[in-house]
């Protein structure tokens, strides 16, 4: 389907032209297929559907650099105390009896997140990145993923103290 933005704001990434005030984007099988700054040099373009951009921003897709997006469902998990209260007696815990069904869900939950808000890719390193992989598969948001270089087991003190040394 084609697709043309009219009357949008278009941050372009351009040094000599970082905005373009109500410009025009068509959009063609799902790739921007050009951008004009005016109605006046727009190519010819059969578009199925408009969308006035008035008081709208076109801008490319966000990067977040740094997720463990699992850990999205422990927002606000005793964020109250110090780094290493908050870490080594709070969180390392918790995530050594999460399941990989934790790690899906929270993964999702995270993703629907950052798509809602512009973000187009993320990096991520944390426990269970098949779980992870399988989240990023199905949402179709691209992602970097590596596996964690920590390991949990919740019966293992002998790991969480080996961790907290090397920190």
């Amino acid at each position: 389907m084609n697709i043309l933005l009219k009357n949008i704001d278009i941050i372009t990434g351009d040094k000599n032209n970082p905005l373009i005030e109500n410009g025009f984007v068509g959009i063609k099988d799902g790739f921007i297929d050009f951008v004009c700054p005016t109605c006046d040099n727009l190519p010819e373009f059969d578009a199925q559907k408009v969308i006035d951009g008035k008081n709208k921003l076109a801008m490319p897709g966000l990067i977040n650099t740094h997720t463990h997006c699992g850990m999205t469902i422990m927002r606000n998990f005793a964020n109250d105390l110090s780094l290493h209260e908050w870490l080594f007696n709070n969180v390392f815990p918790v995530e050594a009896r999460l399941t990989d069904e934790d790690i899906y869900w929270g993964t999702m939950l995270g993703i629907a997140e950052m798509i809602k808000t512009g973000t187009t890719t993320f990096s991520d390193m944390y426990l269970n990145m098949e779980e992870v992989a399988k989240a990023v598969d199905l949402s179709g948001i691209r992602a970097n993923l590596s596996i964690s270089p920590i390991k949990l087991n919740a019966g293992d003190k002998k790991i969480l103290d080996e961790t907290q040394k090397s920190l």
